[in-house]
């Protein structure tokens, strides 16, 4: 068998496997909390960010350096 072929019959193997691992997800039900995101965007509600406070202020929660650490400020 050539390498040609023996390639092909790779990318084949591995195309049909990409192709029932994405079709498997597309058939998986959206979680609860993205629906309610997207009612929220949808009615024009305000959506509250991920980690934001009561005064609406988003904590850090990656322990990194913030944006105005980045920039030298």
């Amino acid at each position: 068998m050539s390498q040609d072929k023996k390639k092909s019959n790779l990318d084949d193997l591995i195309d049909a496997n990409l192709r029932r691992v994405y079709d498997s997800v597309l058939k998986e039900d959206v979680p609860d909390r993205f629906s309610e995101l997207l009612r929220q965007l949808e009615q024009g509600e305000g959506v509250d960010p991920v980690g934001s406070d009561e005064d609406g202020d988003v904590s850090d929660t990656h322990g990194g350096a913030s944006d105005s650490d980045a920039k030298g400020v």
